[in-house]
């Protein structure tokens, strides 16, 4: 199983690296809608590699990494609307 494509671009690596710092900040929402779109299309592409896998340990990591993308999606939108007030819309 190939992962590389769930890795993040250079910029959106460097959001998450200082992901505290980046959503305090953020109170545009620019930069949180844009690590959310990552989170989403990593989800998409770690459910699909759950689909395509014909290993039951791999099938079942990709599945559990699409959830984890989600989740972590969720948190930071909560995150970020709990600072800033309001709904980050996208």
């Amino acid at each position: 199983m190939n992962l590389e494509s769930l890795f993040p671009p250079a910029d959106v690596a460097a959001d998450l690296a200082a992901l505290d710092a980046t959503v305090k900040a953020d109170t545009s929402g620019v930069k949180t809608r844009r690590l959310t779109a990552y989170l989403t299309k990593a989800e998409s592409q770690a459910q699909e590699l759950a689909l395509r896998s014909t290993d039951f340990e791999e099938k079942t990591f990709a599945g559990r990494l699409a959830e984890a993308f989600g989740a972590a999606r969720g948190i930071m939108q909560s995150a970020w609307q709990k600072l800033h007030g309001g709904e980050l819309t996208t």
